[in-house]
């Protein structure tokens, strides 16, 4: 069965045991392109299923200074429950010899949440898609208190599942994740606490 028959058989069952009277001519005429809508609103919510990854694209540079883009807005699925996850992206890294498209890393950001996937491993696939973009192979593999570039993460999301359901926090509860490379995992050179000054500073405005 397609995607779509299937949100419209589930968008009809749903209506039902919600006391709809789907054969009034008011009421269908309220709810009749609800399947189509809930079909289209998973396309969205799914784009990594249904839309090409985004090349990253990069150019040559002689900066050598922390880049940070942020805060960007994504939406997600839980996969326990279905239930939405949206939050804000902190995105850094220390660029060697090449930087960014800046308008990719958005396009990545929201392309990797477009998935059922959980915040934890959203986070980590971010980074890693840009360590892999930035930097070479033989870059990526030196330990961290010799490299001079990195990457860093920052997640911050709300879980509806966690509002509507079980605990029921408040909706000002968010679920904070990161992951970091290269320079910014020593705490000697001081990256990690110059880029989490940043994301403090985006979230407060």
């Amino acid at each position: 069965m397609l995607l779509k028959e299937i949100c419209e058989e589930l968008s009809t069952t749903l209506l039902k045991a919600s006391k709809k009277d789907l054969n009034d001519p008011a009421t269908h005429k309220e709810y009749n392109r609800t399947g189509e809508r809930y079909y289209n609103l998973l396309l969205e919510l799914l784009c990594r299923r249904t839309q090409e990854k985004p090349e990253l694209t990069s150019f040559p540079t002689t900066n050598n200074e922390m880049i940070v883009c942020g805060p960007v807005d994504f939406y997600s699925l839980c996969p326990h429950h279905l239930a939405l996850i949206f939050g804000k992206a902190y995105i850094g890294y220390v660029p060697r010899q090449k930087v960014l498209g800046l308008s990719k890393i958005p396009r990545l950001v929201r392309w990797l949440a477009g998935d059922l996937i959980k915040q934890e491993d959203l986070t980590v696939e971010i980074s890693d898609n840009l360590e892999a973009a930035v930097f070479d192979e033989s870059v990526r593999a030196m330990a961290p208190e010799v490299r001079h570039n990195g990457v860093a993460v920052v997640l911050r999301a709300t879980h509806t599942c966690m509002m509507v359901r079980g605990v029921k926090v408040n909706n000002d509860c968010l679920t904070t994740t990161s992951s970091m490379t290269g320079c910014f995992l020593d705490s000697q050179k001081q990256a990690r606490t110059e880029f989490l000054s940043f994301v403090h500073r985006g979230a407060g405005s």
